[in-house]
Order: structure tokens, then C-alpha cells, then sequence
């Protein structure tokens, strides 16, 4: 086998892995991890906790997002299937940086300007949980994006790119 295809074989195992990486996270700590967080701990307590995992999947996101689009476009041939993939990563980059830049500073402000609270309290108010349902429902979509991507095949096209 040439340097190239190694080269090129390589390239796509670790683009495979950064997607599984980058989907596997938003599955399993949106839909695993912070679930059983709010049902094994204080409400207080498994949010802060579920906020540090969110802002860990926020940041494999944006690395990766940049990672792929770049291996997509540079890989593959121009056609529907490019478009499509290219559509759906940056969808998921572009939910990804939402979340991170802006609903997760949102949420941590509201958040700073509570008084102390219990640990077992039942509500965060009215603004808190508007900004919440907004991230939740973004958080679904992302992960519905990645879901579709991953069932397509990921990044990995059926036809090489034309040099």
C-alpha cells in the first residue's frame, strides 16, 4: 500500500472516531448521564454536575465539527451526498456553539443571579425554564442530526473525491 493510502486510511479511521466521539457524548450525557444525575442526586447538585458534562460535549463539538467539515470537503466529490453530509455537520457545529456560547452563558447567568437555594428545590423560575426547554429542545435536534449522519454512513463517502 502507497503513503497516500495509508495516508488516507488513516485519515478516515480518525474522522470515523471523532464522529462516534462527538455523537456517542450527546447520547450518552443527554440521555444517559444526566437522567440518571437527576434521579440518584439533589436537583441543584446534578444540574451543576450535568453542566460541566454539557460544556465538555459542547467543546468536542466544536473540535470536531471543524474536523470533519474540513475532512468532508476536502475528501469528497461534489455532489448530493457531499451537500448532505456537509448540511447535517453543520447543522450539528453550528447547535453545538448555540449551546456553548450562548444558551449555556444564559443559563449560568440566570443561574448567578438566584439567591441561595436548597438543594431539593423544585423550580428555578419561569426564565430559567424557558432558557432550559430552548437547550433541551436544540440539544434533541443536535443529537437527531448526528443520529441521521451516523445512519448515512458518517463521513465516509462511496465515491473518493476527483483530484
Amino acid at each position: 500500500m502507497t503513503k497516500p493510502a495509508v495516508l488516507s486510511r488513516l485519515a478516515t479511521a480518525l474522522c470515523r472516531g471523532l464522529l462516534v466521539l462527538w455523537v456517542g457524548a450527546l447520547w450518552a450525557v443527554g440521555y444517559l448521564a444526566a437522567p440518571v444525575l437527576f434521579a440518584s442526586l439533589p436537583r441543584l447538585v446534578a444540574g451543576e454536575v450535568a453542566g460541566k458534562l454539557f460544556f465538555i460535549v459542547g467543546w468536542i463539538g466544536m473540535v470536531a465539527g471543524i474536523l470533519l467539515l474540513v475532512y468532508v470537503r476536502y475528501t469528497q466529490a461534489a455532489g448530493r451526498e457531499r451537500r448532505l453530509r456537509l448540511l447535517l455537520l453543520s447543522v450539528l457545529w453550528l447547535l453545538a456553539a448555540a449551546q456553548l456560547f450562548w444558551l449555556q452563558p444564559v443559563i449560568a447567568g440566570i443561574k448567578a443571579q438566584l439567591p441561595p437555594l436548597p438543594p431539593d428545590v423544585a423550580s428555578l423560575g419561569p426564565e430559567f425554564a424557558f432558557w432550559h426547554a430552548l437547550s433541551s429542545a436544540l440539544y434533541l435536534l443536535q443529537s437527531l442530526a448526528g443520529l441521521i449522519l451516523v445512519m448515512l454512513g458518517g463521513v465516509e463517502s462511496r465515491r473518493p473525491a476527483v483530484a
